[in-house]
């Protein structure tokens, strides 16, 4: 069993977190990713670029940040059966400013959060036709 949490730094985002809880189950349903737990942040664009200058050395707002849990990273009190993935940080006023798909995004994060990366070209060709397809997928079932 997956175990997605997702908080909202305004209340507005509610409603919108629960969707996006249960599009994230589905999508590590098809992904065939189980006993996994992933916490999502849906934060204010101030907040999205003080992180982004953080971790990224980028002074400037974005979309999505993804932040896995290194190989060697313990979780003490962690049953054996669930693996904590990561978090991913959203900025729904940003996205929506800049028109894109929130569950685009959200597929990005997870896809990185399950070890795909873009470093090269022949793994952003992947990672890109791979979140196509689940883009797809997800949209039409």
């Amino acid at each position: 069993m997956n175990h997605v949490v997702v908080s909202a730094s305004r209340k507005a985002w509610g409603k919108n977190a629960r969707a996006m809880r249960i599009f994230v189950l589905r999508l590590l349903t098809v992904l065939r990713v189980r006993h996994t737990t992933i916490e999502i942040y849906l934060i204010d664009v101030r907040v999205m670029r003080r992180l982004n200058r953080r971790f990224r050395a980028k002074d400037a707002p974005t979309t999505i940040l993804s932040f896995g849990v290194p190989q060697s990273f313990i979780v003490s009190g962690q049953k054996n059966t669930q693996i904590f993935l990561g978090e991913l940080y959203l900025a729904p006023t940003y996205i929506a400013q800049k028109g894109e798909s929130e569950e685009a995004l959200v597929i990005h994060g997870v896809l990185h959060l399950i070890g795909y990366t873009h470093a090269g070209k022949h793994d952003t060709m992947v990672m890109e036709r791979t979140e196509r397809k689940l883009h797809a997928f997800l949209k039409g079932s």
